[in-house]
């Protein structure tokens, strides 16, 4: 189920962890849009110098319920998009109806010792994932579990690209209940939080936008409500390497596997999980 479809005035590659591919584009549809065969989504004409956008949407929906085994690619590679589950331990990923349609990806329960780890990794072209220096939003909705830090799994990163210590990340995290957003790039990093705590066992939707050097953080509940927090600041060019994916559930090593330590290993549900880069 996608919340808060934004039209797009060009799309230039799209990449869905469904076999069905969402379409772009003045009055695009959202999620169940499909093609008569995979490939870019054509868009109509636009006039000179308008604005365009790279965007990646997994949404979940078409894919059979129940767990999913590790190490398996959730759907077909689609624009040189790979979508795989991994886990350590007894982490396990499944996939369960949304309450609002769909389906929802389901990520391992508290575990204090960190020894049960799952996520799901995306590994795709640096158009689909690299902003460097544009414009850009992140957004994901979320059902957070009740039980979800202690120990060593110490928060609940929802999504992200790179670490902490690395020259680039952008992320969403649901820490103490607090949603919060942070870009990280050449010229420094800035971070917003919501204002409230969220309530576990709820949906929302967190979008976390960059525009030139004012980062904001939107963050819609359960209720119908929305509240916004936002942060000025310079972050500047997020250049990653190449193979650097895009994490959902938890952080991972560049070469994809879950982190020991402190996993920040997200405990509850996570769905239409969102990256748009506006050139």
């Amino acid at each position: 189920m996608v919340t808060g479809a934004r039209q797009l005035a060009r799309c230039l590659a799209t990449a869905c962890a469904t076999v069905a591919l969402v379409a772009c584009g003045p009055g695009g549809g959202g999620a169940g849009t499909t093609p008569a065969e995979p490939g870019p989504v054509a868009s109509t004409e636009v006039e000179a110098g308008a604005p365009s956008s790279d965007r990646l949407l997994l949404d979940f929906d078409d894919l059979p319920p129940g767990e999913v085994a590790a190490d398996v690619e959730l759907a077909p590679a689609q624009h040189g998009a790979e979508v795989r589950v991994r886990t350590v331990g007894a982490g396990r990923v499944s996939l369960e109806p949304h309450p609002r349609g769909g389906q929802a990806l389901r990520l391992p329960p508290y575990d204090d010792t960190a020894t049960a780890r799952a996520v799901v990794t995306v590994a795709a072209p640096p158009a689909l994932l690299q902003p460097d220096g544009h414009d850009f939003e992140l957004t994901a909705s979320f059902n957070l579990d009740a039980e979800s830090e202690g120990g060593l799994d110490n928060g609940n990163n929802l999504v992200q690209r790179g670490l902490w210590g690395e020259a680039a990340q952008y992320k969403i995290q649901v820490d103490d209940g607090i949603v919060s957003c942070r870009v990280a790039g050449d010229r420094g990093e800035v971070i917003v939080k919501g204002a409230e705590a969220v309530v576990p066992g709820a949906w929302f939707t967190a979008r976390c936008v960059r525009s030139q050097d004012r980062l904001t953080l939107h963050l819609d509940g359960p209720d119908g409500s929305s509240a916004a927090s936002e942060v000025e600041g310079p972050t500047g060019d997020l250049s990653f390497r190449d193979d650097t994916p895009l994490v959902i559930g938890g952080k991972t090593t560049p070469e994809g596997i879950p982190v020991e330590g402190a996993s920040d290993q997200f405990n509850g549900a996570v769905d239409d999980v969102e990256l748009v880069v506006h050139r």
